[in-house]
């Protein structure tokens, strides 16, 4: 898969995750409301239920989306990194290079730089 390919799926995968959060974050404070209906609470206890409940929860979904979102960050940046010259940052032709076609810069630790 291409670089391009690969960065469009994730940044594909990383709006689904928002998307999906805010359906998450929908649903948790529907279902705190109608639990706080069913507890049949008068409106202000129903209102601190469902603030420190709802509260409770969002947080736990905000926590979770965050740690799924990080991953796809931390895959985007390896992908937007990988085959580059460390010097020029160019992207690397496919191949067993030593050294960047571009600047001379050397692709392997230890190797000098044809470039002084």
């Amino acid at each position: 898969m291409s670089e391009a390919a690969e960065l469009l799926l994730l940044k594909e995968k990383l709006d689904e995750i928002k998307r999906n959060r805010w359906v998450t974050h929908i649903s948790v404070v529907v279902l705190v409301v109608i639990a706080a209906i069913v507890l049949n609470l008068d409106f202000v206890m129903g209102f601190v239920f469902v603030v420190a409940f709802g509260g409770v929860l969002s947080a736990v979904v905000d926590f979770y989306y965050n740690r799924e979102k990080e991953k796809i960050v931390q895959q985007i940046k390896g992908v937007a990194t990988a085959n580059r010259c460390p010097k020029c940052k160019m992207p690397i032709p496919s191949g067993d290079f030593a050294f960047c076609p571009f600047c001379g810069a050397s692709l392997r630790s230890g190797v000098a730089s044809s470039t002084g």
